[in-house]
């Protein structure tokens, strides 16, 4: 085979993490192909009925306690990775479309053997189901999914849901941001946790093709990375973690549900990106602070991933207090703004041979970056009070404190105690706030909705347009509920918009209730909204 052959293969083979899972241990990568795009999906995401409350559900994300601490996740943040959508509702939506983008494999009549990647059967049955919620007519069948590499399969022979597929149902309360499905046929929940590891599926972050492997190999130049061992599966391999004083056996230090090694690599391509620029041939003096040399070449080279065009030249990265510094590639920074501490780059010209291919030094150029250098990169300290993560001690953290004092994790207390299961406030639409339109006198600004035990509440909060949160309570005292909607604003500005705002409250007992609405800011009295009467009983 020639040499240009034996390249062009090894490129083909290469342009497979298409169609392939990148396997990382408990933080696999799932690259998605061109299936069913997640980021559309979470785009479009809005709350509905679909997503059912989960009981003892601490921080109202749709995950139960137990589920999260199971799975990695914490159990008191409903929103970890700080993208306005609840952890659970967005892990589901990315389950499903993961699932949907799944090859399919069909064992009868014996022919080619299964893939040695993950892949699904499908189980085609002559029936349909409705879903209790929306109504849709949903096929009875599902899909049986297997993982080669590890020997397993979803869902479990005792899985109370179904003992052989995971429904088509489940999948389609899935897509709408729910674990937990209601049809005439399949009433339950999905093992969430087994489904994860089926799936090498724990973070619900974007995959991405360049994040290269730690056994990633290139022809001539070898494995790029200094070894392949990687017990927690963050993209940063053990003896780089050492070196750096990093933990080894937790993949998501700053529980933002993105794996380590991917968070380093792109902070390190942020401070890169704002350090100074200093011209030793210039005449200024050096900067006493970390600062880097442009090295610009006349050339190009290519991305191995994505075929970008990229200067060829290297950044000089120094710092003059440790008397440290280490050339960077352009092709390394444009691998690390994807998340990659390991590059590789082809020769611009035909047949693109190898050309800049390796590893940064992790721990050497975290010591140059003085990483990290921002409050919440990886390997901050926090204090132990600082309950927010902002880097100090202040009201603040004792104002979240205060919001969560006397809950109770005491698996004693009555479970069935009416309650807001969960409530989310969503942006003030994109309207001026002239625009605001009041209800009639003689109509409720809100309306509710009885589902079963439950009440789904909606709103839309008249309150200022910079304020800080909206807060929802409720009380119940006999037949009465109350609802409580505070607007909590520091610096308020001269305009009132609407807040569009849903809620889930129960579970209740049969019987006609008096709901009253109320509103509070941060100064004055409690002013009623309205009043309605809700029945909760079997019709």
């Amino acid at each position: 085979m020639s040499k240009r052959a034996r390249r062009n293969r090894i490129v083909a083979k290469r342009r497979r993490f298409r169609n392939r899972a990148l396997a990382t241990g408990t933080a696999a990568a799932i690259s998605l192909g061109t299936g069913i795009s997640i980021q559309k999906s979470l785009a479009a995401f809005t709350p509905n009925a679909h997503q059912l409350p989960v009981t003892r559900d601490a921080d109202a994300d749709l995950l139960a306690d137990r589920e999260e601490y199971a799975i990695g996740y914490q159990p008191f943040e409903a929103d970890q990775n700080r993208n306005g959508i609840p952890d659970g509702v967005e892990l589901a939506m990315r389950c499903a479309a993961v699932v949907a983008d799944l090859p399919e494999y069909y064992p009868y009549p014996p022919g080619d053997p299964p893939p040695d990647e993950i892949y699904k059967i499908g189980h085609m049955l002559d029936g349909l189901e409705i879903c209790d919620i929306c109504g849709a007519a949903i096929h009875m069948g599902g899909w049986e999914i297997h993982n080669p590499k590890l020997n397993l399969k979803f869902p479990d022979p005792n899985d109370p849901l179904d003992a052989t597929f995971l429904p088509d149902l489940a999948l389609h309360y899935m897509q709408h941001g729910s674990f937990d499905c209601l049809g005439s046929i399949h009433r339950g929940r999905t093992d969430i946790d087994r489904l994860l590891r089926v799936l090498e599926l724990r973070y619900p972050h974007d995959p991405n093709e360049h994040l290269l492997a730690l056994d990633y190999e290139v022809q001539g130049v070898g494995q790029l990375a200094p070894d392949a061992n990687d017990h927690d599966g963050d993209l940063l391999a053990d003896s780089e973690e050492l070196a750096a004083a990093f933990n080894l056996y937790n993949p998501d230090q700053d529980a933002n549900l993105v794996p380590d090694g991917i968070d380093f690599a792109k902070q390190c391509h942020q401070a890169i990106d704002a350090l100074p620029i200093h011209d030793p041939a210039g005449g200024h003096p050096e900067p006493n602070q970390p600062y880097k040399i442009d090295y610009f070449q006349r050339g190009l080279e290519l991305c191995e991933i994505c075929g970008q065009h990229v200067n060829m030249g290297y950044w000089q990265v120094v710092n003059p207090k440790l008397g440290l510094s280490m050339d960077v590639y352009d092709i390394a920074c444009h691998y690390m703004s994807h998340g990659s501490m390991s590059y590789s780059g082809l020769q611009f010209d035909e047949p693109h041979e190898p050309f800049h291919n390796g590893r940064m030094k992790v721990a050497l150029l975290a010591k140059i970056l003085e990483m990290p250098d921002k409050c919440g990169r990886l390997g901050t300290i926090f204090l132990p009070g600082d309950s927010n993560k902002d880097c100090r001690e202040d009201f603040a953290d004792f104002a979240g404190f205060a919001e969560k004092w006397l809950a109770s994790t005491e698996p004693n207390q009555p479970p069935g105690s009416p309650q807001i299961i969960s409530y989310t406030v969503l942006p003030c639409p994109p309207t001026s706030p002239l625009e605001t339109l009041t209800a009639p006198a003689s109509e409720l600004r809100f309306k509710v909705e009885v589902q079963g035990p439950y009440i789904s509440f909606s709103d839309e909060i008249s309150a200022n347009c910079c304020l800080d949160r909206i807060t929802l309570e409720m009380t119940l005292i006999g037949s009465n509920i109350k609802i409580l909607e505070t607007e909590h604003v520091t610096t308020p500005c001269f305009c009132i918009c609407d807040w569009p705002t849903t809620a889930q409250l129960g579970p209740f007992e049969e019987g006609t209730y008096s709901l009253e609405v109320y509103q509070r800011t941060n100064e004055e009295e409690e002013q009623l909204i309205g009043t309605t009467q809700v029945s909760i009983g079997p019709n």
